[in-house]
């Protein structure tokens, strides 16, 4: 089937930039919190206007590169990345700018470790970080809403990220640039011309029509621009000049009907250990809102050992959750105190019961496992 591209398209994908390509400024981020917003930030100097400017990333060890867009905060660029889960060990990101002149440039890649806590990350260069934040995440086709290891709270849509920038990573040390036809090499001309409209040319009125299948060696353009509703053939659009409509945002999943707001009252044993042994009576009082799960639960010791510095029996402590979340029936929370570093409870809800392991880390970063449970008063 025939393949044509107007004119005007030609030039501006064949074209050389007239300026430098953009010149990324950007600090490795060495370390990111478990269960926070990392904020990506790098400034960008550049004679031309940014078109576009994205962070890419994957877990360590995955194929597929997911994408958020970076925005300008006063004079920086950040992009929001999801909450890494207590459970991923390392991801990696690098970030691509495209300007105005289509002149491209990208970072390396680079290979954050995901610390549990702050102390988690002491001696690494970290990143900012946010409570909360709403997220439009684009996923590759086929691929789940979010990266394996990365939390779906706060992601609130998601569309299909192109696929011929998201492959072009380096992994060398040090910044790439040039003109955006330039960075695909390797891959198909008809790729990268839709991929460049969909990061921002199409708004120049610029139409490309590309066909599946074999290729008769002729080109086809309009045969006339004379203004009249007749006058200019319209070629077969097979695919469309853009990529296919974003498809509608995905929500979150959603809730279990009925929500975990409420008060939930149970039992939370540890496994022994060579110091403290201990039973808890826990209180739970949640709110739930969408994916998201809060609220604070009451700590009663009610069995252990006496050695010294253990808790005695009776002794009741209050924490808030400091972060939560809810996906169909299963529920993950975690809270955080001056006694020890997180406690993060993953369980599942059935009816009015709830039920699951805690992981509890010390400020010495060591780590002791129970089970809990909880009805529904």
């Amino acid at each position: 089937m025939t393949q044509w591209v107007s004119a005007a398209m030609l030039a501006l994908v064949l074209a050389p930039a007239g300026n430098d390509p953009p010149k990324i400024v950007h600090d490795e981020v060495e370390c990111v919190v478990a269960e926070r917003f990392p904020r990506i930030q790098a400034r960008i100097e550049t004679s031309n206007a940014v078109a576009r400017a994205r962070v890419l990333f994957r877990s360590a060890g995955a194929q597929e590169w997911y994408e958020v867009t970076m925005n300008l905060d006063g004079g920086t660029w950040v992009g929001v990345l999801p909450q890494p889960k207590l459970t991923l060990k390392a991801f990696d990101y690098y970030i691509v700018v495209i300007d105005s002149a289509m002149g491209m440039s990208q970072t390396p890649e680079f290979h954050p470790f995901v610390g549990l806590g702050a102390g988690g990350c002491q001696g690494k260069r970290v990143t900012g970080t946010l409570a909360s934040a709403a997220i439009h995440l684009q996923a590759p086709v086929g691929a789940p809403i979010v990266p394996a290891g990365f939390a779906n709270a706060g992601v609130v849509g998601g569309s299909v990220a192109g696929g011929s920038t998201a492959g072009a990573s380096t992994t060398g040390g040090s910044a790439t640039g040039g003109s955006a036809a330039g960075a695909a090499a390797g891959g198909s001309s008809k790729g990268l011309m839709i991929a460049l409209i969909g990061g921002g040319a199409a708004a120049a009125g610029i139409a490309v029509a590309a066909g599946g299948g074999g290729d008769d060696g002729q080109s086809k353009a309009p045969a006339s621009s004379t203004p009249g509703p007749s006058a200019t053939p319209t070629p077969t659009p097979t695919p469309a000049p853009t990529p296919a409509p974003t498809p509608a945002p995905t929500p979150a999943p959603s809730p279990t009907t009925g929500g975990l707001t409420g008060r939930w009252v149970g039992t939370l044993n540890f496994a022994p250990d060579s110091h403290c042994t201990w039973g808890l009576g826990i209180t739970l009082d949640l709110t739930q809102t969408g994916a998201n799960l809060a609220g604070s639960g009451v700590y009663t010791v009610t069995s252990g050992s006496s050695a010294a510095g253990c808790e005695p029996v009776g002794t009741t402590t209050t924490y808030p959750i400091a972060s939560g979340s809810v996906n169909g029936s299963d529920v993950t929370f975690t809270f955080r105190g001056q006694a020890f570093d997180s406690v993060t409870f993953t369980g599942r809800q059935s009816g009015n019961t709830m039920s699951g392991t805690a992981l509890e880390v010390e400020t010495n970063q060591t780590t002791r496992t129970g089970a809990w449970s909880a009805t529904r008063q």
